[in-house]
């Protein structure tokens, strides 16, 4: 979406405003780090009502190609979420394409991608035609943005230093958010430190084709959120384009990363959740469809939101009269997988047992008795009793997924329950 000069104008404002909280310890704070030989700068934000010693955790903000850390801040505005949720945010900046040659192959393609701002994420550029030119050779592209920039050891060490300055419980969650290009080195962090992750949420983007392999058994609770219709990361993994060289025009087929099919089944089957989604069909509005898929799993879901005529850099909002929010889709998601806001995380209770899941009215446990509590995802509780004869009636739950936990004296077991 384009903006123009008043738009502009206020942004600057408001991101002085934004820094001319830090004077008093909260609000929006720039910063600089030392990693691998170059200056490199993040902006850390302090949440409204922080306390050192009882900070709930860290968000760290990726923005995309050619964008810039403030955008968590304009365009998206995560802070009444972080605000909430009382987390620090960390909205680290990316590095200029580091290589002149891939700058001149990308131009010389003609190919839409400014490279001022991009990161070492595995992203793999290429062009190809089935056409044949004679008698012009035309050797197809095939390029790796910023593949010397060591982003993973970049990203780890400004979370590090936050940890040290801001989170003096050390208990605090990790969370990622990454939109568009920061979406695929949300990716490729979590394949090396994914096992430190709380979860993770990711914004027109996808996996790099030369993403490094899983260095540790990962498994990170996963909330992704992609147009059918996005103009600049095909859902595909690919698009078809005209490009014109030597004065003639060419169809050639541009790939930017892995199919967005393929990324899903794949973390569902690393996460070990439920193969069948439940599926949830927000109304249409605005010409704009979405259809959330919820992958159940005891910790690790993965949530995806296939969406329809939402363009690359539109964030849905209720305020437009969108069918959903993306912030309140966010919130409840990190909510849930907070530390102190749920008991799931916790290692003293046990995960639960039951069948059948999904389940239409009964379910049964290999327990004897126990006080059984039924939550949404947003926390609330929307059903509880007793287990009879070791079974419980879930009848009364609309369709959906929700958190069971089920106490039996000093012992408690959790899980997830799919209502069909």
């Amino acid at each position: 979406m384009k903006k123009g000069i008043l738009c502009t104008i206020i942004t600057a404002l408001c991101c002085c405003c934004i820094l001319a909280r830090a004077e008093n310890g909260t609000g929006l704070q720039r910063k600089s780090i030392q990693v691998g030989g170059l200056e490199r700068e993040y902006l850390v934000y302090v949440p409204k009502n922080y306390n050192a010693g009882n900070t709930t955790g860290i968000l760290v903000c990726l923005h995309g190609i050619n964008r810039g850390m403030y955008d968590f801040f304009n365009s998206l505005n995560i802070t009444p979420v972080a605000d909430a949720l009382n987390l620090v945010v960390i909205a680290p900046k990316a590095l200029p394409e580091q290589d002149p040659e891939v700058i001149t192959k990308v131009k010389s393609f003609s190919i839409p991608l400014d490279l001022d701002s991009v990161w070492g994420a595995g992203l793999v550029v290429k062009a190809s035609s089935s056409q044949i030119f004679p008698p012009i050779v035309i050797t197809p592209l095939e390029v790796e943005l910023n593949k010397d920039v060591d982003d993973v050891a970049f990203i780890h060490q400004v979370i590090q230093e936050t940890k040290r300055d801001y989170d003096k419980s050390k208990d605090g969650d990790l969370f990622l958010l990454g939109t568009s290009m920061g979406g695929y080195m949300s990716y490729q962090y979590a394949r090396t430190y994914g096992n430190n992750l709380a979860g993770m949420v990711v914004i027109a983007g996808t996996e790099g084709s030369n993403i490094d392999d899983f260095q540790t058994t990962v498994q990170v609770p996963l909330c992704d959120f992609h147009s059918e219709s996005d103009e600049v990361v095909p859902y595909a993994g690919s698009y078809l384009t005209p490009i014109e060289y030597s004065s003639k025009t060419y169809d050639f087929t541009v790939t930017l990363g892995t199919p967005k099919e393929t990324v899903i089944t794949n973390w569902v089957a690393r996460n070990n959740a439920a193969e069948t989604p439940v599926v949830t069909n927000f109304p249409d509005a605005n010409s704009i469809s979405v259809s959330k898929y919820t992958y159940a799993a005891v910790r690790n879901e993965v949530i995806h939101y296939k969406m329809k005529g939402v363009s690359h850099n539109y964030y849905l909002s209720k305020q437009n009269g969108d069918p959903m929010d993306f912030n309140e889709e966010i919130y409840a998601f990190l909510s849930t997988h907070l530390s102190s806001g749920s008991s799931i995380k916790n290692p003293s209770i046990q995960n639960l047992t039951f069948y059948p899941n999904p389940a239409h009215d009964m379910v049964r446990f290999d327990l004897p008795q126990g006080k059984v509590n039924i939550s949404d995802l947003n926390g609330r509780l929307v059903l509880s009793g007793e287990i009879k004869l070791q079974s419980f009636n879930v009848s009364s739950l609309a369709k959906g997924l929700y958190f069971i936990r089920v106490d039996a004296g000093e012992k408690v077991w959790t899980g997830k329950l799919i209502k069909n």
